[in-house]
């Protein structure tokens, strides 16, 4: 485990640990001069990705690590409350991570995070955080683009392609 020069795990540390899994994948970074904060742009198959990680120190040696993502796009103050609908409805079943959005400019953004001891503070770590977020933006990217740009519906933007819309008739269950 890499550490400061008197042995200890730091925020400085935790930072390098998402510099190196960047350094991994080959994307290029920026660190922020004041602060433990990465700045990366991602471009996904639907949506390029505004990007930054960061650090904080907690007390009894825990580490709070957080990705970030922000679309590339401000929900329409129109549009403001049928997208809080389709992020809560899309943040009810997701085991990792949540949507957000700014209600005053309509910044909409992805975030995961975690709170751990040092020693936990790995490049696995890192990559599930990291991974899990733009995979989840990815995959919800073109139902958000659909409800801020469209008529659809925050309940229409999360069916799947294949379901009937109509009701079919008979029992919802069949007991073998």
């Amino acid at each position: 485990m890499k550490t400061n020069d008197n042995g200890e795990f730091t925020v400085e540390t935790a930072v390098g640990r998402f510099a190196t899994f960047f350094d991994e994948q080959e994307w290029k970074y920026r660190r922020d001069e004041e602060s433990p904060i990465l700045y990366l742009g991602f471009s996904g198959d639907g949506c390029k990705l505004d990007c930054k990680a960061l650090v904080e120190a907690r007390k009894d040696d825990q580490y709070w690590l957080c990705f970030l993502c922000t679309l590339p796009v401000k929900a329409p103050a129109a549009k403001r409350a049928a997208c809080a609908e389709l992020l809560n409805r899309i943040n009810y079943g997701l085991l990792i991570g949540s949507f957000e959005m700014d209600f005053q400019n309509g910044v909409i953004g992805f975030r995961t995070s975690a709170m751990l001891p040092a020693e936990d503070v790995s490049l696995g770590a890192i990559r599930h955080l990291t991974m899990g977020n733009l995979c989840q933006v990815d995959d919800y990217y073109a139902p958000i683009m659909a409800v801020l740009y469209s008529e659809t519906t925050p309940e229409q933007a999360l069916k799947p392609k294949d379901q009937k819309t109509t009701p079919v008739s008979g029992s919802r269950f069949e007991i073998n």
